[in-house]
């Protein structure tokens, strides 16, 4: 059976005979791939290497234990943390870099958005200050080689048989979700094992051995939404209400028309995919500058904010999923100094994916 060296495709509708020979056409974005060309494995030669970390906090028992798990469970396979929003999952896998980084492995740690890439990027760089931390994305392209490599999903076809540990940040999420391309790239870049990390599993991870963390270190339970039936014009006139009354909050919609036209009537920054300047905004929104925020499912997850309060308009809408609902309710109650907050969802009707939701939020709070 034929299979592509980069992306593993064995469908052979995908394959294409062309004048140097047979090359796949599902992964064909990354550059044109040969059946019969091996494909060269990325070669950047470390130098000695101080993967010392340190904390601004202690971790919990709970995490100092998942932590030693973790780092040795993941020298022999791969493992799945399921661990609720907010506990701490970036730094659960620091001992299991330090540790694999001593053992002069190649370490990666790979985001399906370009967005949290750049956060992450900031945190690991803060904690590991003797490393050379490089994130590669989006407008960072210039720079692939480095002692711990942080980048978007799609940015792994550049390291074909690097990576000793690789960590797979939300692989539940789009644009890695489903995409059997950016699948395959992963393993083809990972000769040794994966640590996924992921509030919301799919069925496809159950396969790993998997560890759980379902307790935020500030022990309080995870905010359990708030979820009001009405109509559009009264879900409108609610979220205007709020807002006059509350700062920090987000507000998501289901699509960047609806952010972009909820942002006008409401007099509001919206946010999606398509803003510019993603980065100030988001600080200026952490810093109080900009009060409130309208927004897509670009900021379910990855971004953190210390005190916010989140709304979701027609959250009944097919985008909103159950693990996306988890995932935004993630976003309130998060720091020790907020640990509580509002999270409302608003909808037309309540569909199964709202009560599933809700259903297993409560699950992990009992």
């Amino acid at each position: 059976m034929e299979q592509c060296p980069r992306c593993l495709n064995t469908d052979p509708k995908y394959f294409y005979t062309g004048s140097k020979g047979v090359y796949c056409r599902r992964c064909v974005q990354y550059g044109r791939m040969l059946l019969n060309e091996e494909e060269k494995p990325f070669y950047f030669e470390m130098g000695e290497t101080d993967p010392e970390y340190t904390l601004d906090f202690e971790l919990t028992e709970e995490q100092k234990k998942l932590s030693a798990e973790l780092a040795l469970l993941s020298q022999k396979e791969d493992v799945l943390v399921h661990a609720v929003t907010g506990a701490g999952k970036t730094e659960l896998v620091m001992q299991s870099i330090r540790e694999a980084l001593l053992r002069k492995e190649r370490v990666g740690i790979a985001i399906p958005r370009r967005q949290v890439v750049i956060e992450i990027g900031e945190r690991m760089q803060k904690a590991f200050t003797r490393l050379r931390v490089v994130y590669v994305c989006g407008g960072h392209t210039d720079e692939t080689e480095g002692d711990l490599i942080i980048c978007t999903t799609h940015q792994l076809y550049r390291y074909p048989g690097y990576f000793d540990l690789l960590i797979l940040d939300e692989p539940d999420a789009f644009p890695f979700k489903g995409n059997e391309v950016l699948q395959g790239i992963v393993r083809t870049s990972c000769k040794g094992h994966i640590i996924a990390l992921s509030a919301t599993p799919d069925e496809s991870l159950k396969k790993f051995e998997t560890l759980q963390l379902f307790r935020r270190p500030h022990h309080h339970p995870l905010i359990v939404p708030e979820v009001r039936l009405m109509p559009d014009i009264l879900q409108l006139l609610f979220i205007r209400h709020y807002i006059k009354h509350t700062d920090n909050v987000l507000i998501f919609a289901p699509t960047r028309r609806d952010a972009q036209r909820l942002g006008r009537l409401l007099r509001v920054q919206s946010f999606t995919s398509e803003t510019k300047e993603k980065e100030r905004i988001i600080e200026e929104f952490r810093n109080g500058k900009i009060r409130h925020l309208v927004c897509t499912t670009v900021l379910e997850r990855g971004v953190t904010f210390s005190n916010v309060q989140v709304l979701i308009y027609h959250c009944d809408h097919d985008v909103f999923d159950q693990a996306s609902l988890i995932q935004i309710a993630g976003r309130v109650g998060r720091d020790a100094r907020y640990p509580k907050g509002d999270c409302i969802f608003l909808c037309l009707r309540k569909k199964r994916s709202i009560q599933d939701a809700v259903r297993e939020i409560r699950r992990m709070n009992a």
